[in-house]
């Protein structure tokens, strides 16, 4: 009955465990964190470690005499490439996108410059922002390009929210697994 009951909460777990990498850009810089759940932790850029523990070793390796090495397995350069695209369509279709926000001011010091800078930016962005959608889910999007005459440089703001569940991960671990053990077993 105990174990009934630890393989029920072990499917419940990956069913509700949400795991998202977000990623904000603006003028201070890019930040990246990977939030699982209620927890977040920044991977980019990251937390300053303390000096006490960058104490460095000068001990030499004794140096050690060299083998022969076996001859490398030629690798099949078009089945690995066939897995990995096969791997980037599953987590496309997996991949969700909880927030999308893109925020472009075009500036500078010339105003026909700052115009054909906001034309091309535009144009860029709402001809890829259907694709974008029609590709991954994205759920709430805020895009906007403006112009603004009295800035010196454009600015960009970028604050993207993405994730997939824990069940979908190890789905697509697996079945990437597999197909790499099918191309070894080949070769």
């Amino acid at each position: 009955m105990i174990a009934v009951i630890i393989i029920i909460l072990v499917l419940f777990a990956l069913a509700v465990i949400w795991l998202s990498i977000n990623i904000q850009m603006e003028l201070t810089g890019l930040n990246i964190w990977i939030k699982i759940m209620f927890f977040k932790v920044q991977v980019y850029p990251r937390p300053k470690a303390s000096t006490a523990k960058t104490k460095k070793k000068t001990e030499k390796p004794a140096e050690t005499e060299e083998k022969p090495r076996k001859p490398k397995e030629k690798m099949d350069y078009k089945g690995f490439a066939r897995i990995l695209l096969k791997a980037a369509g599953r987590i496309r279709r997996k991949l969700g996108i909880n927030r999308l926000k893109f925020h472009y001011t075009a500036g500078g010091p010339d105003p026909a410059d700052t115009a054909l800078q906001y034309g091309r930016v535009s144009a860029a962005v709402y001809s890829l922002m259907p694709e974008v959608c029609r590709i991954f889910n994205v759920k709430h999007k805020d895009v906007s390009v403006s112009v603004d005459f009295d800035i010196e440089k454009p600015t960009v703001e970028l604050d993207l929210s993405m994730g997939m569940y824990l069940w979908q991960i190890i789905y697509i671990g697996i079945f990437t697994l597999a197909d790499f053990s099918k191309l070894k077993s080949n070769n």
